[in-house]
């Protein structure tokens, strides 16, 4: 447990130390720079995400660039066994069925078969199939030997008028004439004659439509019989030798015709040898073509994906990055401020001794708690100075009080006095009534008596008169 609290206190303090740093900047920052910044954000996150979406799409683009290459190779590839399979059915259809249409089939197999060719080599890759010049050897090959199989088939001829088979129907035609006009022969030696050249042409059709070597032999095996009947029979010599040049021009045709047939159906052989021996490097560049295709489907997959989670993930950090800003800011802006509030409210209740926050930041918010120090500092004067003037009215209260006092002991001492200058003044006054009285008793005297009592009398009262005045000014004072 004690490891855990440490290791969280550990966090705590390593995430303090950049939080602290990255609040100091902020607060550096103006206000309105903040609120710059946080609009700044959101358009941070769609550039960051254009440029994501931009880096994606060049990959993605470049992914489906193998993707369109490889599917050209397998398709170039298809072409090419196909092109193979075209010549070779082109071939073995013109060597039954001797036509053009079946050459101008060929030539075009073996164009398309020689761009496919050129299309692959284009689209591979270097020294990914280094038997392509075979492949091109082998083609080239093809077409000089179907050449020769056309060369050998113009010889045989296209028709029956045509070639070694126009001679060989002519020679049929002459071996059959010359063997019917026998007249000059026995019965059983026409027969004999007439069945040995039937047998002829029955080979000559067997080898003709099986190529079969037991035909052939048959063929000119029954040949010589035909010969050994001629020279049995009893006859001019001429008359043998017209019989059998005959059936010998037609048996001389005839394998005119086999030998060239024979190279046709060698040169056929070779060219359908040839062709299968390139189906299977054909099926090594279609399987290549086919697993690079594959490859490229996959790199574009995983290209997508990877751009779709970048993306996403660019836009989730830019959310969080956004949000963050913005909490950021906003405490660095409404920290302060109800800060600000709060003593604002101290200060109204008269607690001057609150202390004042972000006062040292260089914002508007430090420009505002600069001022809130004045305000304060201004409370203090006033207090200060209401406190000065309470205690010097209090002195002056005081002091008034203490005058007062003293101008009140004054008026009574006065007072007491002046009660006592009445009571001697009307002793006075009775006395000098008495002596009034006494002097006009005693006239020489009374005359010096009463100037000296009018003259007391005028003093007595010019100092109560003053004594009253004084009193008058002591409460004009007060």
């Amino acid at each position: 447990m004690s490891l855990i609290t440490g290791f969280l206190n550990s966090t705590s303090g390593s995430l303090n130390l950049p939080l602290s740093k990255l609040s100091h900047l902020v607060t550096s920052m103006s206000v309105r720079m903040r609120i710059v910044v946080i609009a700044l954000v959101p358009l941070l996150g769609f550039l960051a995400n254009g440029i994501a979406f931009t880096s994606g799409e060049a990959e993605v683009d470049k992914a489906f660039e193998s993707v369109q290459v490889a599917g050209t190779l397998e398709d170039s590839s298809r072409d090419f066994k196909d092109a193979l399979s075209r010549m070779r059915n082109s071939a073995g259809d013109f060597a039954r069925e001797p036509r053009p249409a079946h050459i101008e089939a060929f030539n075009t197999s073996r164009e398309l078969a020689l761009r496919s060719l050129d299309r692959i080599e284009k689209n591979s890759e270097k020294d990914a199939f280094r038997f392509l010049p075979h492949l091109r050897f082998v083609i080239a090959n093809l077409e000089t030997v179907f050449g020769q199989m056309v060369k050998a088939q113009e010889k045989i001829g296209f028709d029956t008028s045509q070639g070694i088979l126009g001679t060989l129907s002519d020679s049929v035609y002459i071996a059959e004439t010359s063997a019917s006009d026998l007249s000059w022969l026995t019965k059983d030696d026409a027969q004999a004659l007439a069945i040995s050249l039937a047998n002829m042409r029955r080979y000559q059709a067997e080898f003709m439509l099986r190529r079969s070597t037991d035909s052939r032999t048959a063929f000119l095996a029954e040949m010589e019989n035909f010969k050994s009947i001629v020279d049995k029979v009893i006859a001019a010599d001429i008359m043998k030798s017209s019989v059998y040049n005959a059936v010998k021009f037609y048996g001389d045709a005839f394998l005119s015709w086999v030998g060239e047939a024979q190279t046709v159906s060698l040169n056929l052989q070779l060219i359908q040898h040839d062709a299968q021996e390139l189906v299977p490097l054909a099926d090594k560049i279609l399987q290549a073509a086919a697993e690079r295709k594959k490859a490229a489907s996959t790199m574009l997959t995983a290209s997508q994906t990877r751009t779709r989670h970048f993306i996403i993930w660019v836009g989730v950090v830019a959310v969080l990055f956004g949000l963050g800003c913005s909490w950021l800011i906003g405490r660095s802006i409404t920290g302060p401020l109800n800060g600000l509030a709060a003593v604002m409210k101290r200060l109204a209740d008269g607690d001057t001794s609150a202390k004042i926050p972000a006062t040292r930041q260089q914002d508007e918010i430090g420009g505002m708690a600069r001022t809130v120090i004045v305000f304060r500092d201004n409370m203090v004067e006033r207090e200060k100075l209401a406190a000065s003037q309470g205690e010097e009215g209090r002195a002056r209260q005081a002091r008034a009080e203490k005058i007062a006092a003293t101008i009140e002991r004054f008026e009574t001492s006065v007072d007491e006095m002046l009660a006592k200058v009445r009571g001697a003044a009307q002793r006075l006054e009775t006395t000098s009534g008495k002596l009034n009285d006494a002097a006009n008793t005693m006239s020489s005297e009374a005359g010096n008596a009463e100037s000296a009592v009018g003259i007391a009398s005028e003093h007595v009262t010019s100092a109560a008169g003053s004594v009253e005045e004084l009193a008058a000014s002591i409460s004009e004072i007060a």
